[in-house]
């Protein structure tokens, strides 16, 4: 194992640098020439610094390196890396505290959490909710409010991202609640939760209830002055109004959301609230107005590199094709959808039923019933359970029309045991 002023030397002279260049606009080639015959330690941020010089990550630095750092300052130094969002060079820090753990006076919860955190971001999500969990335990049996609030909005976000949105709701309201024990609850961290509550209401079916909470959030927000997070909310409010079918307010949220997104210039946020915007306009009937805004939103897409929203934007330009009876230009851009759409995007079910409608409509009824059937197992994969029932329904009648009604009756068995499952599985963990 090499030491870190070793490591830093190593890469410098294969960069075909000298000390100076390394220190220019950072600090002396004295201390550079230090830090190389391990007589003094650099700071974090001058290590980050240095590669970003050398052109490395920094876990790549640091990788098989003897920090020989002591106990108390591996831990701080790994903390500020998290701060930084530098998670994969924490992660192996944290490690090798956790393996000394009793060596030192770092709070276990203080690592649990930093340890779940470095995990979660690196994918570990498994090993991540473990340490979450026991970190939750521990902050239980010590008293420590704030400490088990987090650990509770990470295993709720664990959950969540596994779709267990039953889980994810539990864990969220449980720390509320947990919040709501002490004297001042932390404003912040409240508002992130009742955000997370509605997402996973909103995802759940529960629309009026993430309204609701949607809604009391823009009145306490109306005058903070925090613009970004209002404009999420009246985001999000759109997206819910739509799924009420109330097509007004959608509208009124939306025009809100797009306004405050231009006063701060988030240019992507803002095209995907112009695709929402133009969606709700075609589906008031408004279908060549819609339709020219996603074109223009399709093109920033596609200037952007963004290929999965650009898809996403073109199957909404094929459904509004579909309906002005552009079976061509509808065809045209599923094709360009399909070529770019990740396989596990969870907007590929609409892309199938767009492809299965056009085949229908072309006669070519066994490619129909292949697209739909695609269309279901990728609802089921991501429990769209609305998009599911109905895509289950046009299946079955496209069955029916070919006398295939026992084939019929056993889709929509199937489905309808699936939604029962999902729903009693809600009842269950709530």
């Amino acid at each position: 194992m090499l030491s870190l002023g070793t490591r830093i030397r190593e890469m410098r002279l294969k960069k075909n640098m000298t000390q100076i260049d390394l220190a220019k606009e950072l600090c002396t080639p004295s201390m550079i020439s230090q830090i190389e015959s391990d007589r003094a330690r650099p700071s974090y941020k001058i290590l980050f610094e240095i590669a970003k010089k050398l052109e490395v990550t920094l876990d790549k630095l640091l990788v098989n390196v003897d920090l020989d750092l002591e106990f108390v300052s591996t831990f701080k130094m790994a903390q500020t890396m998290i701060a930084s969002k530098e998670y994969r060079a924490a992660l192996p820090l944290l490690e090798s505290v956790a393996d000394r753990a009793t060596e030192g006076s770092i709070p276990q919860i203080d690592l649990l959490l930093a340890l779940g955190t470095c995990q979660y971001h690196e994918g570990q999500l498994q090993a991540a909710e473990l340490n979450f969990q026991q970190a939750l335990e521990t902050a239980q049996t010590e008293g420590s409010i704030e400490s088990a609030v987090h650990a509770l909005v990470m295993l709720g976000q664990i959950a969540y991202e596994k779709r267990n949105l039953p889980v994810a709701l539990h864990n969220w309201l449980h720390g509320l609640d947990e919040l709501h024990r002490t004297e001042t609850p932390d404003p912040a961290l409240e508002v992130e939760l009742l955000t997370r509550v509605a997402s996973a209401n909103f995802d759940s079916g529960k629309i009026q209830d993430a309204v609701e909470i949607y809604e009391d959030l823009v009145k306490r927000f109306c005058d903070s002055g925090h613009i970004h997070e209002m404009a999420q909310l009246h985001r999000r409010l759109g997206d819910s109004y739509r799924r009420l079918e109330q097509h007004s307010k959608a509208i009124h949220h939306l025009e809100q959301a797009i306004t405050l997104y231009k006063t701060m210039r988030f240019q992507h946020t803002l095209l995907e609230v112009r695709r929402q915007h133009a969606v709700l306009q075609g589906e008031g009937g408004r279908l060549g107005e819609a339709m020219a805004v996603l074109e223009e939103v399709a093109d920033e897409y596609e200037r952007e590199g963004d290929e999965a929203a650009e898809a996403s934007t073109l199957i909404a330009l094929g459904k509004m094709a579909l309906e002005s009876f552009n079976h061509p230009l509808a065809m045209q851009v599923a094709k360009r959808a399909q070529s770019m759409l990740p396989a596990d995007h969870p907007d590929t079910g609409d892309l199938y039923r767009l492809f299965a409608t056009l085949h229908f409509a072309n006669d070519e009824h066994v490619e129909g019933i292949q697209a739909l059937r695609e269309a279901i197992s990728c609802y089921r994969r991501h429990n769209r359970l609305l998009d599911l029932e109905t895509a289950t329904q046009e299946l079955c009648e496209s069955l029916a029309t070919s006398q295939s009604f026992e084939v019929a009756f056993k889709e929509l068995l199937g489905t309808h045991s699936l939604i029962l499952e999902t729903l009693n599985h809600r009842g269950i963990v709530l």
